[in-house]
């Protein structure tokens, strides 16, 4: 399929100079209202949703982050208590993308607010120039926000951070039955690590060619296809990243729709086609030529730090109490709990892999992580509940003997005295299984 950059034809005596002949190029308009009506909403609920991209990559714009989100918990918050009537407040998910209450209540703010500028944009768009041209920068900006998505998460595939091929020890010896949803696909995903860098290439490949308007219909399918597994794979295993995945998906499906009826001729039909054509953004010539300029500095000034940070975090650090510790001895409240198999209080072995995880696993297999924060100077152990920031806890270790620690302190409102005794690190056949391309026989354990 060709592409061309539409240009205003000369002047006749039906058409005057300056105005496109609307009927032999329809796509300079939308039609009619419901049209304009459709167009407007899709445009204001994305833009509501992405904004403030791309001043949320400046490290300077944090102020206005901050403005933005801030507008968006209070209204939340006002519409959740005053409207919905909702008896819990509502709090944002402050690491990342989240399910929550709030980004629910939100999405119903944004709905409500793109249907009043989508009836206001209808009538401002009447003429077909200005639809022509707000059309093009719409979909400049839903391109440039996809893009960086894509490239974002691909980086961390790419090279596997997000992912990390290097199982937690607390993970490995966990049972399969008492993982999580969510853990058994990070298990799977950091296990197959030659499935995740090649999942990666693909978001990446997306990414860039979502970077020119020539490329961009082969790059938004491409999105459709790498986006619409990692949706899926969110609703299946519950990754609370359900809501901004799905949003990345409709994204790549507007940025596709002009382009159905062309793709539909040639890859269902076997029919020919005729070449897109693309309003410039600009009106100058230049301008717009200084946009070929643009793209590489921004593919520079963008993908290269993402690719750079996620390299920097690949290096993995490793607590100084690493490896796997027997519970030898184990009291609470002054309590001794003996060794009884299947006891869901009784520790069976505390973790040290990463620096920041503390990991417990009782006598029945099931396992807990604590957020860590380990001073080899004052011999504490900070601990922090995974899902309840406000639960904090502290432990201190005594080195009575080489191989040997002993923790005191308080854990969740109970006293603590536990002797550990450090043990080989296992070998684990998930791990160490390896690829292979002969087999005589399955190797399914």
């Amino acid at each position: 399929m060709n592409h061309k950059t539409f240009t205003q034809p000369a002047a006749t005596p039906q058409q005057p100079a300056g105005s496109p002949d609307e009927r032999t190029n329809p796509q300079t308009g939308l039609g009619g209202f419901g049209a304009r009506f459709g167009f407007g909403f899709v445009s204001a609920y994305l833009l509501l949703y992405i904004f403030p991209f791309p001043f949320s990559l400046l490290g300077f714009a944090g102020s206005i982050f901050d403005l933005y989100s801030g507008f968006w918990e209070w209204l939340a918050s006002w519409v959740g208590s005053n409207v919905l009537h909702l008896r819990d407040p509502l709090t944002r998910f402050s690491s990342g993308q989240g399910d929550t209450a709030y980004d629910f209540v939100r999405l119903l703010c944004i709905a409500v607010i793109a249907m009043l500028a989508a009836w206001s944009l209808s009538f401002f768009t009447r003429s077909r120039i200005r639809e022509a041209r707000i059309h093009a920068w719409m979909r400049a900006y839903l391109r440039l926000a996809l893009s960086c998505a894509m490239i974002g998460y691909g980086a961390n595939k790419v090279i596997p951070v997000q992912f990390s091929f290097n199982l937690p020890l607390d993970r490995l010896l966990q049972p399969i039955g008492d993982a999580s949803p969510m853990g058994l696909l990070w298990t799977f995903m950091g296990a197959s690590s030659s499935y995740t860098i090649f999942t990666g290439i693909a978001e990446v490949v997306a990414g860039m060619l979502l970077l020119s308007r020539r490329t961009t219909p082969g790059g938004s399918l491409l999105c459709i296809g790498v986006l619409g597994n990692v949706v899926m794979l969110n609703f299946s295993y519950d990754v609370p990243v359900k809501l901004y995945s799905s949003h990345l998906l409709a994204t790549a499906f507007f940025l596709a729709a002009p382009d159905i009826n062309r793709f539909a001729r040639v890859m269902l039909f076997n029919r020919p086609t005729s070449s897109a054509q693309h309003w410039p953004l600009f009106e100058g010539k230049w301008s717009n030529r200084c946009l070929l300029i643009a793209k590489p500095v921004f593919v520079l000034f963008i993908a290269t730090p993402m690719f750079v940070e996620a390299y920097s975090s690949l290096s993995r650090a490793r607590s100084p109490l690493h490896g796997v510790w027997l519970v030898e001895e184990f009291a609470v409240d002054g309590s001794v709990k003996p060794p009884v198999a299947a006891d869901e209080i009784r520790w069976q072995r505390v973790i040290f892999d990463q620096p920041w995880i503390f990991a417990i696993q009782f006598m029945n297999g099931s396992r807990e992580r604590f957020y860590l924060n380990l001073d080899t100077t004052t011999a504490t152990l900070s601990l922090r509940r995974m899902d309840n920031s406000a639960a904090k806890s502290q432990l201190s270790f005594v080195r009575t003997e080489p191989g040997t620690l002993k923790l005191h302190g308080e854990l969740d409102g109970q006293t603590i005295d536990a002797k550990l005794r450090v043990t080989q690190e296992p070998r684990f056949r998930l791990t160490s299984r390896g690829f292979h391309w002969v087999s005589e026989s399955h190797f399914n354990r």
